[in-house]
């Protein structure tokens, strides 16, 4: 079977490409099959250099077991179950947040300037723990297999 897929690679809304990606592998794992690399790209329209760096994110964490040769490839290694959406965002970006002011580290220029607490960075924090909640409430089996709430 040969998938035609136009690629749109910007980055928008809240969870990045990568995750994406990661969903849609995970996808076409989830049926216990062994899948070369030039499968499961062509499957899930996903660029092969993309995908090379999602699965070993992946394998470390438990989800996939990739096996060598040319009979190898990848399959589902990890219980989807075990896993929420929030796992998994914090395990293929670099973190979570929906603002620049809610990194670790991050040096507000207009707090500095105010000498005053930020409003906004107050309610964008709320905004996170909602957020992050509704990650954590899914597991990738209910996204996967299609769970809806």
């Amino acid at each position: 079977m040969v998938y035609v897929c136009k690629l749109d690679i910007k980055e928008g809304g809240i969870m990045i490409r990568k995750t994406d990606y990661a969903l849609r592998i995970l996808r076409t794992l989830s049926d216990g099959g062994l899948y070369s690399m030039k499968a499961l790209c062509a499957s899930e329209c996903i660029p092969q250099p993309f995908a090379y760096k999602i699965v070993a994110l992946l394998r470390n964490a438990g989800l996939v077991q990739s096996l060598p040769g040319s009979k190898g490839g990848c399959r589902l290694a990890g219980d989807l179950r075990d896993f929420t959406l929030l796992d998994l965002i914090r395990l293929i970006e670099e973190d979570e947040a929906i603002n620049l002011c809610l990194r670790e580290g991050h040096c507000c220029e207009w707090t500095q300037a105010q000498n005053e607490p930020c409003r906004i960075h107050g309610a964008l924090e709320d905004v996170q723990r909602k957020i992050n909640a509704v990650y954590a409430s899914y597991t990738l089996h209910d996204l996967i297999l299609g769970k809806t709430k």
